[in-house]
């Protein structure tokens, strides 16, 4: 019996655990929302091609950052699976790494979740140099449990190339009702 109870406060701290990491690595909390404003264009998404996939992200003018994770190499593939994907699976799954972005002179600066439905919320970020307002220059990530000494020093990978990020205008992008609006840390303590 003893060793039932104290397996069960392990897993009760483990399970608490995740808010207070959040809390502490997940800075970009949500500011009125009707204060937040941007030059940059929110009419579709921002998409990197790569030799094996296009990456995708998604700003909103409240803030809102969600990260794609879908290994598409269509614009096409992007577009079915929005257009084909319930807006509760949208909003709910791990495929959309939701967060936060603020903006800091010339530099967006990015966090989001990298899974939802993991024991610990891991927090990434990404920093992008606006060029203009439907072009993005990526230039660091920040990734603290990122392990592989090759691509991450220390946790930070810096861009060596230009890494260009594009707007694909698209009007049936889903909107940012998500889960992670849904956190007591998600907005800042005033």
């Amino acid at each position: 019996m003893r060793k039932i109870f104290i397996v069960a406060i392990i897993m009760l701290s483990l399970s608490s655990c995740s808010n207070i990491i959040v809390h502490r690595n997940f800075t970009y909390c949500a500011h009125d929302p009707n204060n937040f404003f941007t030059e940059l264009r929110t009419d579709g998404y921002y998409f990197l091609n790569t030799r094996d996939y296009i990456a995708v992200f998604l700003i909103y003018k409240d803030g809102t950052f969600a990260n794609l994770w879908l290994g598409v190499q269509t614009h096409k593939e992007i577009h079915q699976y929005f257009e084909t994907t319930s807006h509760k699976v949208l909003m709910d799954n791990n495929m959309l790494g939701w967060g936060r972005y603020i903006i800091t002179g010339d530099t967006l600066k990015a966090q989001y979740i990298a899974e939802k439905d993991a024991p610990v919320y891991n927090v990434i970020e990404h920093w992008y140099v606006i060029k203009n307002d439907s072009t993005l220059q990526a230039i660091k990530s920040i990734c603290r449990f990122c392990k592989d000494n090759s691509t991450w020093k220390k946790g930070v990978y810096v861009y060596n190339t230009p890494t260009y990020y594009h707007l694909m205008h698209y009007t049936n992008k889903p909107d940012s009702v998500c889960w992670i609006k849904k956190k007591r840390w998600y907005k800042c303590k005033d």
